[in-house]
């Protein structure tokens, strides 16, 4: 993976990027996307209802 994404960078001599499996755990996208919602719902901006 490390080669891969070594060969897909722009400028890979400048630092370059590292994959690492999550500690979050599985409902981290979750919880982040509720987190969103409440944000904007304490802002005063309510969400759309399509």
């Amino acid at each position: 993976m490390e080669a891969e994404t070594r060969g897909r960078t722009i400028a890979p001599d400048a630092g370059g990027c590292q994959v690492v499996a999550s500690t979050l755990g599985y409902g981290a996208a979750a919880l982040g996307g509720a987190a969103r919602v409440l944000d904007s719902v304490d802002s005063g901006r309510l969400p759309r209802v399509s």
